[in-house]
C-alpha cells in the first residue's frame, strides 16, 4: 500500500475578482478580467500537469515496465517536423487560423470538416508573458485542450495532415 500527500489547499491561489461597473464598462475592463481568467486557467492547467504526473507514478507501479515505457513514449512522442519552435505567440482570437500558421510551419495541411460550428472555438496563448518556447506540437495539443469539449486535433504524420472534428 502507499501513501502519498502534498501541500495543496485554496489558500495557495489566490482568488480573483471579476466586477464590471456599468460606468466603466469597456473593451479595457473586459480584456483585463478575460487576462485575469486565462492566468487562472494556467494555475488551473499545472494543478492538473501536477495530477497526471502523480497518475502517472500510480500507473508505473501498476504496469510492467514494457507497458510503462510504451505510455511514456505515446505521451511524449512528437510528430516529424512538428519539433520546431514557433518563436513568441501572442494570441487571442478563433483557434483556425492560429492552428493553420503553425501547421504550415511544419509543413502540415489542416483539413476541416465541411460543416462548422456556428461558434469557431477560441484560444487565448501568451508566450511573450510567460516566456515559454513551445514547438508545433505545444502549441495544436494547447488548442486542443483550450477547446476539448468542442473540437478534436489527430495529427496524421505519414500524410501530414492535421484533422479536424469538431463536437456538436
Amino acid at each position: 500500500m502507499i501513501f502519498a500527500s502534498g501541500c495543496s489547499s485554496f489558500k495557495d491561489v489566490e482568488p480573483i475578482a471579476l466586477r464590471f461597473n456599468e460606468e466603466s464598462f469597456s473593451n479595457d475592463s473586459i480584456s483585463t478580467s478575460l487576462y485575469k481568467l486565462s492566468e487562472s486557467a494556467e494555475v488551473a492547467a499545472n494543478a492538473q500537469r501536477a495530477l497526471a504526473e502523480l497518475a502517472n507514478g500510480m500507473a508505473s507501479q501498476q504496469m510492467t515496465r514494457a507497458q510503462y515505457n510504451e505510455y511514456v513514449f505515446q505521451k511524449s512522442y512528437i510528430p516529424r517536423d512538428m519539433e520546431r519552435s514557433v518563436g513568441d505567440i501572442e494570441w487571442s482570437g478563433p483557434a483556425m487560423p492560429l492552428l493553420k500558421v503553425v501547421a504550415e510551419m511544419a509543413g502540415y495541411v489542416v483539413a476541416e470538416p465541411a460543416h462548422k460550428p456556428l461558434f469557431e472555438p477560441i484560444v487565448r496563448l501568451n508566450t511573450v508573458k510567460t516566456g515559454k518556447q513551445l514547438n508545433v506540437n505545444d502549441v495544436i495539443r494547447a488548442i486542443e485542450a483550450s477547446n476539448k469539449e468542442e473540437i478534436s486535433i489527430d495529427i496524421i504524420e505519414d500524410s501530414k495532415i492535421i484533422n479536424i472534428n469538431y463536437f456538436y
